[in-house]
């Protein structure tokens, strides 16, 4: 019943992810602010197209997993939402569904240790090459205006960040082209 290994939204990578990489890296951070007394924001990684319902229903599973303590031995037992401050998604403001992607992320804000989220990524290669990233960049600058005012959330509470990376027929194996990236980030 279970998909092909690597299949996407693959339910047995969770606890894979969780336990070997996730584990190990959040009792790292955890003990750089206890030594340092360093404010360290643990940022739980983006998810690609946060618009798609089963990205995001993997990423519930993920918050709602119980490390096991096997290469994080602070961590065992606690739930992967109990050790993060953010949650990160890209490429969910522009689509149709964008007030329910971003609905679904809305929730987990107050559970656990969890503060806010980041959109951290919403103009890529792709709609630059269709001559489409500033109007998405001015429609999802709209949108996330319009729906943080509507919940009151504060910039420590949400991101976004714009991503271009410069004109059409940019190509990394032509270092000498026309090609330049930005980034805009908005909180």
């Amino acid at each position: 019943d279970r998909p092909p290994p690597g299949a996407r939204n693959d339910p047995w990578l969770v606890p894979v992810f969780a336990d070997y990489f996730l584990a190990p890296t959040i009792e790292g951070l955890l003990e750089v602010r206890k030594e340092t007394g360093a404010t360290v924001a643990i940022v739980l990684g983006s998810i690609g197209n946060g618009s798609s319902e089963e990205n995001r229903a993997w990423y519930a599973k993920l918050l709602q997993h119980e490390f096991d303590g096997r290469f994080a031995p602070s961590l065992k037992g606690r739930r992967v939402m109990e050790c993060v401050d953010y949650l990160a998604y890209h490429y969910t403001i522009d689509g149709a569904n964008w007030q329910e992607s971003l609905e679904d992320f809305r929730k987990w804000v107050g559970q656990g240790s969890i503060k806010g989220f980041f959109d951290t990524e919403e103009i890529g290669y792709q709609s630059t090459s269709a001559g489409t990233s500033g109007s998405i960049a001015l429609r999802a600058f709209a949108r996330y205006l319009h729906w943080w005012g509507k919940y009151g959330f504060t910039p420590d509470q949400v991101r976004v960040n714009y991503w271009n990376w410069g004109t059409p027929g940019f190509s990394v194996a032509d270092p000498g082209g026309s090609y330049g990236a930005w980034m805009l980030s908005i909180a």
